[in-house]
């Protein structure tokens, strides 16, 4: 089972969902919140995670030409697989915590630094230049 809550979605030039510019706060102010934003807690990044390099796939993309929000998905298991956590990725039931900071480019470079923490998988992918593309964090209920 999951749930997903999208109120309205600002679009970029490419028709890519993307987040609210600061620019807006100072013309049209900010409203009060009833909910808190769905940001992922990393916690302490190590010196060396474990890291998987891999280019955006043309089957990966949308008729739109936009990565999938399941691919990212996909792309989590991938890494937490690579690095070990294969028991993680196959835990069922399991909550996935998923927050897209920008959309991947069609052709990107990409790294996925991974690592444990406690029973948890954190990840952050990124473009190979640096500019986060998700923050995603595997949580098995191994005791069901």
């Amino acid at each position: 089972m999951s749930w997903v809550h999208i109120d309205w979605v600002l679009l970029d030039d490419r028709g890519t969902p993307t987040r609210i510019p600061l620019e807006f706060e100072a013309v049209f102010g900010t409203p009060p919140a009833t909910f808190g934003l769905a940001r992922v807690d990393l916690g302490e990044i190590p010196t060396a995670p474990s890291r998987s390099e891999f280019t955006v796939r043309p089957q990966e993309l949308d008729p739109m030409d936009h990565v999938n929000n399941a691919v990212y998905s996909d792309w989590l298991d991938e890494a937490v697989l690579a690095a070990g956590g294969k028991e993680a990725v196959r835990a069922v039931p399991r909550l996935v915590r998923l927050e897209y900071a920008r959309a991947a480019e069609p052709a990107s470079d990409l790294v996925a630094d991974t690592w444990p923490d406690g029973r948890d998988w954190v990840c952050r992918i990124a473009e190979a230049a640096g500019a986060d593309l998700l923050r995603a964090r595997l949580e098995p209920r191994l005791d069901g």
